[in-house]
């Protein structure tokens, strides 16, 4: 019997780790609880089991009682697996026993339709009226490998094994195959949890429960949604600063209602874009795939951070060197060329095949020398560019003895380098007994399934390995601010609210007549930008609203004229407010600053290539609110054209702290916005060396927002 489980412990310890457990719903003709019953026996469980159902009918060779408060005893966790019409009213009757921890397999909910979901929100409010913890609806239930505790209906080939990875699926089914997958290829997990429905205890909660156990060191996921996003993301930092990666499959990446279409930002920001944004935010490693889902967390928990990117790969084989090459690029894993020093030392060892590129073909020569093998990998581990050694080579399914020389030296060479390296299997490769022995005997550090799926998790170890290096994320929990409603009109409306939170704003005059264009011409003194004045016209170009260069008190009067008939024949109900002149900029880097309420996420911002460009090269990034320079620095790094920013054909360079210290403003103005407000742009935002300026900016309500 193990420990109980500590006072200070986790809120959810004594449900994933109970001393009694009783089945409220056995029955011998019941699947759910048979499978339950089943499980318990199978993974030995020593605490004590109660069979409830209305009849105290014995069930599963055990006595039985008709209503937990017959049982006579505390109980830390209720199997509940009764029909749903019964659900709410065994619920109640538990609870009133003192029950408060709860696994429901029963389906029927908000996965049904209308009538399920009003059924889930009856129980719901059960759940908070009693203060309880429950794991589902519709949930399979959980597996603790690590306490040898099954509860509930997943059945698999679970045999134990070494493990360092969690688990969570919302769908039962699917975490089943993943433990099946898993276990296939010799990776053991620590716990299987089937979160269901969510209606009580969400992912977010079993992530956090997770994080506290020491030997746990990355946990996969498989998700439908997120329900409590701001929630998720104090997880997620929890996580980052416990240097515990998260993998996450998450199903929905179709487009869906986060769209707006009343600006430039909607069409940018969606769903699954945004969640991209918030998984690069924390270091989330996000898949796409069950079988990467596994494996990749498998790797990144093997794997210790690196220090170094750079990975070396060695082989017998020529084509899977080939392979190894192409998928190590799609994958963003550095295969760097060795140093000079260490070509040198390679040509001592390898002279017989000439090769020293990397990956490196060690050819069939190495059958004649077995020790070249533990040469060649103690020599490129230690390359000044080498952060990891890997070794290609398939695990044995049956006892090969010509082999087990070069095995011996293969091994003695990957734990020789710091840190150890995995085997790499030419494709994802179902173990043997003999060989999942073979692997513990051999003491092989660990073994990464299949080159295409091996090279992507090498890429999220690369990937988490960079992200621990930069700055801590801010969880969106630090976004909430003292947000004051507010009405804006025209363009000068806004563009005054971001003068007043520290953005630079372009000069601008507004003017009424032809009379007061010139005489703010003159005031300029150099070509000038008019623009339309009207808070109806979001985008003026489009209205003919926009007329560049001017310069002269002629070309400015007629400018005027010609701005105010175009608009009037293009938008002949738009309000105008006359025109707005500001100082002609010929030089610099158009930027676009889009920030918009994602249906989901809340304040996100839209970060690109501005004016024209927006349209014509979709090149943007996405971050979540709020953002800080090192967030906006990596985020502008990340754009295709961010080379512009270096300095391009004379241009000057631009600086990237003043850029990102403006961005950063913009985004703290969204925040400070009222619930009134749906985006906020500015477009362009003017970049030229150390000079920025906002030169347009707009506003949209969230009644003018169409979401879609």
């Amino acid at each position: 019997m193990k420990d109980p489980v500590p006072r200070a412990a986790h809120t959810l310890s004594r449900l994933f780790r109970p001393n009694s457990i009783a089945l409220i719903g056995a029955s011998d003709r019941n699947p759910f609880s048979i499978m339950a019953a089943a499980n318990l026996g199978r993974f030995a469980f020593a605490g004590e089991v109660h069979m409830v159902n209305p009849r105290a009918a014995p069930a599963h060779g055990r006595p039985a009682v008709a209503s937990c408060r017959e049982i006579g005893s505390a109980v830390d966790l209720a199997y509940v697996c009764v029909p749903q019409v019964a659900v709410l009213e065994a619920l109640e009757e538990a609870a009133a026993a003192g029950i408060r921890n709860f696994v429901l397999v029963s389906s029927g909910f908000a996965e049904t339709g209308a009538a399920g979901a009003e059924l889930q929100r009856r129980l719901e409010a059960l759940i908070t009226a009693h203060d309880l913890q429950l794991l589902g609806p519709n949930s399979l239930g959980f597996i603790n490998f690590k306490d040898r505790i099954a509860v509930g209906a997943m059945v698999g080939p679970f045999a134990p094994l070494p493990a360092s990875i969690a688990m969570i699926s919302a769908s039962g089914s699917t975490g089943i195959q993943l433990a099946s997958f898993a276990y296939q290829i010799g990776i053991g997990l620590t716990h299987l949890i089937s979160t269901g429905n969510e209606a009580g205890i969400d992912t977010t909660s079993v992530i956090d429960f997770l994080l506290e156990d020491p030997e746990i060191k990355a946990i996969g996921i498989f998700a439908e949604t997120v329900r409590r996003p701001v929630a998720f993301t104090e997880v997620a930092q929890r996580a980052f600063e416990r240097r515990k990666p998260l993998v996450i499959l998450k199903v929905g990446r179709a487009p869906s209602t986060a769209a707006l279409v009343a600006a430039h930002t909607g069409t940018l920001v969606g769903d699954d874009r945004v969640f991209d944004a918030v998984c690069d935010r924390f270091g989330i490693q996000r898949v796409y795939s069950t079988e990467q889902l596994i494996i990749t967390a498998a790797t990144i928990a093997n794997t210790p951070p690196l220090h170094r990117a750079g990975v070396a790969i060695v082989s017998v084989s020529g084509g899977a060197c080939e392979m190894i090459a192409d998928a190590a690029r799609e994958a963003g894993v550095p295969v760097p060329p060795f140093a000079d020093v260490t070509q040198a030392r390679l040509r001592g060892i390898v002279s017989d095949i000439g090769q020293t590129h990397n990956p490196l073909d060690l050819t069939g020569a190495v059958m004649r020398d077995p020790t070249m093998w533990e040469r060649v990998l103690r020599t490129i581990a230690q390359d000044p560019n080498i952060g990891l050694t890997v070794c290609n080579f398939d695990i044995p399914a049956a006892p090969l003895p010509d082999w087990q020389a070069a095995w011996e030296h293969i091994v003695a060479g990957l734990r020789a380098a710091d840190p150890p390296g995995p085997i790499l299997t030419s494709y994802i490769q179902c173990l043997t007994e003999y060989g999942r022995q073979f692997i513990k005997d051999m003491q092989i550090p660990y073994v990464i399934s299949g080159i295409g799926s091996g090279l992507a998790a090498l890429g999220s170890v690369i990937r988490w390995s960079a992200r621990l290096r930069q700055a801590a994320p801010m969880s969106l929990a630090t976004r909430e601010r003292q947000a004051t409603p507010r009405k804006f009109g025209s363009e000068r409306d806004v563009l005054e609210y971001l003068t007043k939170c520290g953005v630079p704003v372009v000069p601008a005059t507004v003017v009424r007549s032809e009379t007061e264009a010139i005489q703010a011409y003159r005031a300029v003194g150099a070509p000038v930008v008019l623009k339309i004045l009207s808070p109806d016209i979001q985008h003026k170009t489009e209205a003919g609203g926009v007329l560049l260069n001017l310069n002269g008190d002629t070309e400015v009067a007629a400018g005027f004229r010609q701005l105010l008939g175009a608009v009037q024949k293009s938008r002949p109900a738009a309000r105008l407010e006359g025109a707005l002149i500001s100082p002609m900029r010929a030089s610099g880097i158009e930027m676009f600053v889009g920030l918009a309420r994602d249906a989901h996420w809340g304040w996100v911002m839209s970060l690109g290539l501005g004016g024209i460009w927006i349209e014509v090269l979709d090149d943007t990034v996405i971050e979540p609110l709020p953002v800080g320079t090192a967030d906006v620095i990596r985020a502008l790094r990340r754009l295709r054209g961010a080379k512009l920013f270096e300095g391009y054909r004379g241009s000057p360079p631009v600086d990237l702290g003043i850029l990102a210290e403006t961005v950063v403003r913009i985004g703290e103005a969204a925040l400070a916005l009222g619930p009134d407000i749906a985006v906020l742009e500015v477009n362009p935002l003017l970049v030229d060396g150390d000079r920025i300026e906002a030169l347009d900016a707009l506003v949209v309500s969230v009644e003018a927002a169409d979401y879609g």
